[in-house]
């Protein structure tokens, strides 16, 4: 799955869109509370162990969305 944006309602967390990558459906989880555990952007790193996919392309939208953003430099290596 892709987190494709974040569910606010008044200006609270409470859930996410995502596409499903291998229907292409989109899909809808509702939540009290999100939690994004996404990883750090490892691509820049020839010897990453993340995901290629683990891009920091959730946490952006949260970001665009009103999410506080602290530390983005986490990264596993």
């Amino acid at each position: 799955r892709e987190m494709m944006d974040l569910v606010t309602i008044n200006g609270k967390a409470r859930g996410i869109i995502v596409k499903n990558l291998i229907t292409g459906e989109l899909e809808r989880y509702a939540a009290d509370a999100v939690v994004l555990c996404t990883g750090g952007y490892g691509n820049v790193f020839f010897l990453s162990t993340n995901a290629k996919h683990s891009n920091v392309t959730a946490a952006w939208r949260c970001y665009k969305r009103g999410a506080a953003f602290a530390n983005p430099c986490f990264t596993q290596i």
